[in-house]
């Protein structure tokens, strides 16, 4: 148990820190984007869903049929991305609400979201699980 809490906090820890500066940039580059509704506050739970999914990442171990560590934290991070993105611009409309994004271009999310969210598990909870021994 003690290890799939470090997972936890490891998983948590960047975007933790991340999204407070991501919301300060996005107000002061768009300030008449920023929505006043509750909406706005979903992608606050981004950081909880990166310690379960780390700790998931833990617990399932060496049983993934991907091999090689960096190749599991890629495709754990762009399942995650993927799994956001659809939610976010499928339920809750995100693309549009924050950025005033129609058409094709508010599906872009699809893409980028993996990506990026590969590239954070695959180089920053790498880095963490390592520092917290996991």
């Amino acid at each position: 148990m003690h290890k799939m809490i470090k997972a936890f906090l490891a998983g948590l820890a960047f975007p933790s820190v991340f999204l407070p500066f991501a919301y300060s940039i996005l107000y002061i580059i768009l300030p008449n984007n920023v929505p006043t509704h509750p909406i706005q506050f979903v992608p606050l739970y981004i950081p909880i869903l990166f310690g379960i999914t780390n700790m998931i990442y833990v617990g399932v171990g060496d049983h993934c049929p991907v091999p090689g560590i960096n190749n599991r934290l890629w495709t754990t991070g762009a399942i995650l991305g993927f799994l956001v993105a659809l939610i976010g611009i499928f339920v809750f409309r995100l693309p549009t609400i924050i950025f005033g994004f129609t058409g094709i271009i508010q599906y872009l999310p699809i893409i980028l979201l993996p990506i990026i969210y590969g590239a954070i598990f695959r180089y920053i909870v790498k880095w963490l699980n390592r520092v917290l021994d996991i």
